[in-house]
């Protein structure tokens, strides 16, 4: 290329992808749905806020009608706490062998999808001294994760004899 061809070419900045996060949008998302929700609305805010920032999302979404959080991790969930977050956070995907005291102790209710989980959350429980706040996961046929149906029942039954004890209670 000549000089006078340079010259008269635009200048070209090339900075790669860039993506505009409207908070606008998902505030405006999260009223039309807690208006039309029946009951109290939950603004999953899994991987980052699915990307656009897990405390700006988490927060837009409790300030304009979601009651509570859902997040797939521990890390995002203690994330979420540690960031002064105190509405309810539920984290569904956490193997039988993570270390669920701190969530417990932080108030995370934790998906429980099988009894290896339950009494994984159950000794975190006794470990953190209060009792655990658990959501028992069915497997609705897209086997993606929880209680099979033919394991549902003793899942059931032993959540509800932990709750009894108060060592965990049923969300």
């Amino acid at each position: 290329m000549t000089e006078l061809a340079h010259a008269q070419q635009p200048d070209v900045v090339l900075t790669g992808p860039r993506l505009d996060i409207d908070l606008e949008a998902i505030a405006d998302n999260t009223r039309l749905l807690a208006d039309r929700a029946r009951g109290s609305l939950m603004a999953v805010v899994k991987a980052d806020g699915f990307g656009h920032g897990l405390l700006d999302v988490a927060t837009t979404a409790l300030t304009h009608g979601a009651t509570s959080l859902g997040v797939t991790s521990l890390a995002e969930a203690m994330a979420l706490r540690r960031a002064g977050i105190a509405a309810p956070i539920l984290s569904w995907l956490s193997p039988p062998t993570a270390d669920f005291v701190p969530a417990v102790a932080a108030g995370i209710e934790l998906a429980v999808p099988g009894l290896e989980h339950l009494r994984a959350v159950r000794a975190a429980a006794d470990v953190a001294g209060r009792p655990a706040l658990v959501h028992l996961h069915a497997d609705t046929g897209l086997a993606r994760d929880g209680a099979s149906p033919d394991a549902w029942q003793q899942l059931c039954e032993s959540a509800a004899a932990d709750h009894a004890r108060v060592r965990l209670r049923v969300v």
